[in-house]
């Protein structure tokens, strides 16, 4: 008698392992879907061709240097918690812009982040 309680209990034990995987699984996958979605409404948001973030310097805990461009011209704003200020506007020639390939620049997919974080692993002697 005490041998099928015994087994009962591990049979219960690994269906509920089973479950929680599953839900797990499930979860995650929701989660990849919906981030996904939310990043192509982002993009197609943002993907005026007149307005574009090229990159912030912080200066502090509240307050950024941040480059913009509107339509052909480059300006420098001070971004605080309270205000924002134009610093002043930048010629083209003045700059080091990133190039652009395909997307923003400097953006990678999520699909090469994981590949040379599996690299990585796989060459510490994690991935056997």
């Amino acid at each position: 008698m005490c041998v099928l309680i015994a087994m009962n209990t591990e049979v219960e034990s690994v269906a509920q392992f089973i479950t929680v995987l599953v839900a797990f699984v499930f979860v995650l996958a929701i989660t990849v879907w919906g981030t996904r979605f939310l990043g192509n409404v982002q993009k197609i948001r943002s993907s005026t061709e007149n307005f574009d973030s090229i990159e912030a310097f912080k200066l502090g805990s509240n307050s950024y240097l941040q480059l913009v461009r509107i339509g052909k011209r480059y300006f420098v704003l001070a971004v605080s918690k309270e205000s924002v200020t134009v610093v002043t506007e930048l010629d083209e020639e003045e700059l080091k812009l990133p190039k652009e390939s395909g997307s923003k620049a400097g953006s990678e997919s999520f699909m090469k982040v994981l590949d040379k974080a599996k690299d990585s692993f796989k060459n510490r002697g994690g991935g056997k």
